[in-house]
């Protein structure tokens, strides 16, 4: 048992050795390959990024380019959002955020809403049908037990 683990241990020790030698030319590889693939881009679509640069345009704001970039990231959350090249990698982490985001908002103003209205708002059976109601405007992915602890 101890030659077992000394045995594993040594190879693991080998194989770092040799992720460590080949670190830098899997770096260097690695934006040859992200230069080929955007050069293969710019062949099928020879004026660039059109897409990005309109959403850009669309964001910009005159208090600067910090502004303009809150502007643009916060056009990724909405329904419909606008698809610059740059982002296509992360549409689907997007489109999930903007729809939690969407939720959220729509709990905290249903929260907002209900407390004016004097209830009991911890009674059990008030809850479960709240609860009832946001699942159906709820985004599919959306956990229900996230849903429950932003209400309470």
């Amino acid at each position: 048992a101890v030659v077992s683990t000394q045995s594993t241990g040594i190879k693991l020790e080998i194989a770092n050795f040799y992720l460590e030698q080949t670190k830098q030319k899997i770096r260097e590889n690695s934006v040859e390959y992200e230069k080929a693939k955007f050069a293969e881009f710019l062949e099928v679509h020879p004026s660039g990024l059109d897409r990005t640069r309109e959403w850009i345009r669309d964001s910009h704001s005159e208090s600067g380019p910090l502004a303009t970039m809150c502007n643009a990231y916060l056009k990724l959350l909405a329904v419909d959002p606008p698809k610059p090249e740059t982002t296509a990698l992360d549409q689907e982490r997007y489109s999930r955020l903007g729809h939690n985001t969407r939720f959220t908002l729509l709990v905290s103003l249903l929260s907002i809403r209900l407390s004016s209205l004097h209830e009991d708002l911890s009674e059990p059976s008030f809850l479960s049908s709240l609860l009832t109601t946001l699942r159906i405007l709820a985004p599919e992915d959306t956990n229900p037990a996230e849903a429950a602890d932003l209400i309470q």
